[in-house]
């Protein structure tokens, strides 16, 4: 008989859908069905109508504010999880969606096993109070859940640090499907003049990702003599805010902000530029960088960076840490270019070896059938 698995997440992002269809395969061949239940709180999100080779669900997401806290509700998510009957869940567990606390007390009451998919990051502004109540609250789901599968092995210690056992760990290297980008066989036109350096930065424009720390950073450098550009693609919240920084700060000359770009459109930016750079909050698109051959310069950001960045970049411990920025950009920049191509290579291995695709449908797949085999509880 076919084991029925509940994938719960707050959204279905269109970065899933190539995880989704690869697991749906992975599933079929172990005699497993999944069903993805999400909400709607994002514009840039997988659709029924995108020919989907997997089942998925989407709730009506409702927001409410709370003294500066929001709080979600997904309409209608817990009586179609009823519906559907699972042998196991997966949470992309968020507190703030009270929908989930309904899904996950019913899984008690029902004694169906449950699985954590988390990167363990924390908002880096909760602090306190707050932050100590939300570690106390998730500690008691973490520790009722009988699987767990991290973005990357920087969680993992933390599990560990709980005295999660070991055997219950399974870690699903979170990625993208970076195999369609290392099949091209992509190789970036780096510079080879000694001091010009092209900087980028690919993803939201969000005050978590600091960019106007990067700015500064790339400023003081010119400053110092460096030929050095920064230019930054994608759209948010403060686009506007970022363009008037440029201007007001007189830096239009080498700090360039495209605006969003996606799929092909995306190509020439990484292929044009000597470092990709991520001076905040963790995104994916280190991952494509690395893909297409860049070194790397980035904040461990939601944990899952620390497994990619080796020989081919440099880690950064804080966030925004002008100071910081500059002197990585200035110790890439005195690289030799061969070194700086070696540097490339070695992206293009470690996100091979670490970070395809199918390494993680592969763990997520065997967590899920690790899942199944606990049974009832």
């Amino acid at each position: 008989m076919t084991k029925r698995i509940a994938i719960v997440l707050p959204t279905l992002p269109t970065y899933r859908k190539d995880f989704f269809e690869l697991l749906n395969q992975s599933f079929l061949t172990k005699d497993m069905e999944f069903v993805v239940f999400h909400g709607t709180t994002t514009t840039k999100m997988v659709k029924s109508s995108d020919n989907n080779q997997f089942k998925e669900l989407c709730f009506e997401t409702k927001e409410n504010k709370y003294g500066g806290y929001t709080i979600t509700y997904l309409k209608g998510m817990l009586p179609a999880i009823k519906n559907y009957k699972p042998d196991g869940v997966v949470f992309l567990f968020n507190p703030a969606i009270f929908s989930f606390w309904s899904v996950l007390w019913y899984c008690r009451r029902r004694k169906i096993p449950y699985a954590i998919w988390s990167c363990g990051y924390v908002r880096p502004e909760l602090s306190g109070i707050v932050k100590q109540l939300r570690e106390s609250v998730l500690y008691q789901v973490l520790r009722k859940a009988k699987i767990h599968i991290c973005y990357g092995h920087l969680y993992k210690q933390y599990l560990l640090s709980k005295k999660i056992l070991p055997r219950n760990i399974f870690v699903a290297q979170n990625t993208i499907n970076v195999e369609k980008i290392l099949n091209q066989n992509f190789s970036p036109e780096f510079s080879r003049v000694q001091g010009h350096i092209k900087v980028l930065y690919v993803g939201a424009l969000i005050r978590n990702k600091k960019l106007e720390a990067v700015m500064l950073a790339v400023r003081n450098l010119r400053q110092k003599g460096y030929a050095i550009e920064f230019i930054i693609v994608g759209g948010g919240k403060i686009l506007n805010e970022l363009q008037n920084f440029v201007v007001e700060n007189k830096m239009e000359s080498y700090i360039e902000i495209v605006g969003p770009k996606y799929g092909e459109e995306l190509v020439t930016y990484f292929l044009n530029a000597d470092v990709f750079l991520l001076a905040g909050s963790g995104g994916l698109a280190i991952n494509e960088a690395m893909a297409y051959g860049l070194p790397v310069i980035s904040t461990v950001g939601d944990g899952t960076v620390a497994d990619l960045i080796d020989q081919n970049g440099f880690l950064l411990k804080q966030f925004g840490d002008i100071e910081e920025i500059s002197g990585k950009l200035e110790k890439f920049i005195l690289l030799n270019p061969e070194v700086r191509l070696g540097m490339s290579f070695q992206s293009k291995n470690k996100i091979k070896e670490k970070a395809s695709l199918q390494n993680m449908v592969d763990n997520y797949t065997q967590a899920c059938i690790k899942l199944l085999e606990t049974g009832k509880v």
